[in-house]
């Protein structure tokens, strides 16, 4: 079992985690585009052309970019926020 201070670390690591990825995620970052955010993008777009066929590529494209903007984002402010039930859908949607 783990005590307060410990967890308390393991909070504070994980939080630091959660924004870390969030920040390489972001738009916050002006080097993620072409090193992150498009190649993650062109995945989610390869897996959804094969489910849906190639007509889509530009919509899953711009879909799949602004995911892991979202993402991004939602990951930095969970990390500097922290994580609670009450507030996750609101957090989701904004």
């Amino acid at each position: 079992m783990f005590s307060l201070k410990e967890m308390s670390k393991t909070n504070v690591i994980l939080r630091s985690s959660a924004f870390l990825i969030g920040y390489i995620l972001s738009p916050a970052s002006w080097w993620n585009d072409l090193f992150v955010n498009v190649p993650l993008a062109l995945i989610f777009t390869k897996m959804m052309t094969i489910l849906l066929g190639d007509q889509y590529f530009s919509l899953m494209f711009s879909i799949g970019y602004a995911i892991t903007n979202v993402i991004g984002v939602l990951l930095m402010k969970i990390g500097v926020t922290g994580l609670k039930k009450k507030n996750l859908v609101r957090d989701l949607l904004l």
